[in-house]
């Protein structure tokens, strides 16, 4: 739905041309390029201000204050008038369209107005938009950029916050422009700075969108054109290759050259696993499975299981090995103590070392150690794998840094974990979450701590704002995602050993599908 913002009215107060400023800039970023906005500025500020610089996030609405202009004229008209605008900001979106998560803290930014044509008019503002979280769809759109990961034989995707009106153009000038620092190294930048667009529209014609690029790509090798030209599809065709794309150089098309790559977006079909009993027990049909029993395992504080088998965390810390039939095989880590467990790809179990700061890894039978980079005094309470491996999210309490991160797991070529990312991304600042999971490729899942007042989950499409993610009315010690009952399914674990999954969709209802559990497993 398109809004169309009044602009200012005749011998409008001050407190009311900044709030009229405020109500015209969501549609700035949708539909009308700020022309309404505009209206709103003398003319200086309006050649001056760029409101596609940057955008703040608020919540709630925010409060106008006019307060004294103690370094101006003799007059009010030469001093003008300044207004002070007071937000709660919950993040922030750069100019690359890349959204960060902070505290919900009062922010308070200071508006100079003058007359012009004897109207108020603000003169003196910062660059970029604010925009309520109430108003954030309607701006902004969500894109991902799909990217080819190290390895070459899966797409991750990179979030993107793009305005309406132009998105497709932002999107390809984004895609075409570099990888975002927390995924430097985990994914292939195939372009590399060679490549731009010929013009700066992206239309959508007749027969489907067209993408012009500049003479750089026709100088790239046929492999690197056959992945760039994969990556512009799934981009503009949001993960799928539903949207015709027309790419074209040098008067040349090349909408074929992806020819037989076919790298796509990872899905996360596997079955639900549950420990009970000593037996591991498979949710995914509508009955209940046994796949293992009598395993002579009796308690577990965490349990990872998948086709090719899997863990379960002990009571001393040690992480114990299970095989493919769900019976023991060792001890992972070296049976060096880990605080919490979690399933990657490939039959990986990701563990966190004591100290808080150190994860493990264990795939094929080897064992890598991983230091996350510049966590300060903070620790890591739970992890998640995205579903194509390429990304790995961290619970974080304590210390400047707490909140929810995200950083890229760089991989050698045999798949093996060798390191993060040098810098992770903070998508949320709850400090309290120790529990979450990737529902699908880009939705985030996470709770608070059971053990706190009032228990709490959200969901994002990360990194994106968040929304409030329902629970059911029993305290959750975990959270998962995997097919329950032949359905794709958000699962919670509670402390009565109860299984719970959403029906139909993450706001479906709650319904109980195992009972007397020890464990579920954790992905």
């Amino acid at each position: 739905m398109y809004t169309v913002p009044d602009g200012p009215e005749a011998d409008a107060q001050p407190e009311s041309v900044v709030e009229g400023f405020f109500a015209a800039m969501p549609a700035g970023v949708q539909s009308d390029g700020f022309a309404v906005a505009r209206e709103f500025l003398t003319d200086g500020a309006a050649e001056r201000w760029n409101g596609d610089e940057s955008a703040i996030i608020y919540s709630g609405a925010p409060t106008f204050v006019r307060k004294p202009n103690v370094d101006g004229g003799s007059s009010m008209d030469e001093a003008g008038i300044l207004i002070q605008a007071t937000l709660h900001i919950i993040g922030r979106i750069d100019g690359q369209g890349l959204y960060s998560a902070v505290g919900d803290d009062p922010w308070t930014v200071t508006f100079t107005l003058h007359r012009q044509d004897g109207q108020w008019r603000i003169d003196q503002l910062p660059q970029g938009v604010m925009v309520s979280v109430a108003s954030f769809d309607q701006a902004f759109r969500q894109v991902s950029l799909y990217r080819p990961d190290v390895t070459g034989t899966t797409m991750v995707p990179d979030v993107r916050w793009l305005s309406w009106r132009n998105w497709r153009t932002r999107a390809m000038e984004e895609l075409l422009g570099g990888v975002p620092d927390w995924l430097e190294g985990a994914v292939s930048d195939v372009a590399d700075g060679r490549v731009g667009l010929q013009a700066d529209a992206v239309p959508m014609e007749s027969d489907g969108v067209a993408v012009r690029l500049d003479e750089g790509f026709a100088a790239l090798d046929a492999a690197s054109q056959a992945m760039l030209v994969r990556q512009i599809r799934l981009t503009l065709g949001d993960g799928t290759d539903g949207q015709e794309v027309n790419v074209l150089s040098g008067g040349e098309t090349y909408s074929g050259a992806e020819g037989t790559v076919g790298l796509d977006v990872a899905d996360h079909e596997e079955a639900l696993y549950a420990l009970s009993g000593g037996n591991v027990v498979s949710l995914e049909s509508s009955s209940p499975v046994r796949v293992a029993q009598n395993t002579g395992i009796d308690e577990a504080e965490a349990l990872v299981f998948g086709e090719s088998g899997g863990a379960v965390l002990r009571a001393d810390g040690v992480a114990e090995c299970l095989d493919g039939e769900g019976m023991p095989c060792g001890v992972l880590f070296d049976g060096a103590p880990v605080s919490t467990v979690a399933e990657g790809v490939e039959g990986e179990v990701w563990g966190v070392a004591p100290d808080g700061r150190t994860l493990v890894v264990s795939r094929q039978g080897r064992t890598a150690r991983i230091a996350v980079p510049d966590l300060g005094t903070g620790s890591i309470h739970a992890v998640a794998v995205s579903p194509e491996g390429a990304r790995l999210a961290m619970a974080v309490g304590g210390g400047p840094d707490e909140g929810v991160l995200i950083a890229g797991i760089v991989r050698n070529g045999t798949g093996m974990a060798e390191r993060l990312c040098e810098t992770w991304h903070r998508v949320s600042s709850r400090s309290d979450v120790s529990m979450l999971t990737f529902y699908n490729d880009i939705t985030l899942v996470y709770a608070t701590d059971g053990a706190s007042a009032r228990q709490q989950a959200f969901r994002q499409l990360t990194p994106g704002p968040e929304t409030a993610q329902s629970l059911p009315d029993s305290t959750v010690t975990s959270i998962a995602t995997g097919d329950v009952s032949r359905y794709h399914r958000l699962a919670v674990f509670d402390d009565l050993g109860i299984v719970r999954t959403a029906s139909g969709s993450l706001e479906g209802a709650w319904t109980i599908v195992y009972s007397q559990a020890e464990a579920m497993s954790a992905r």
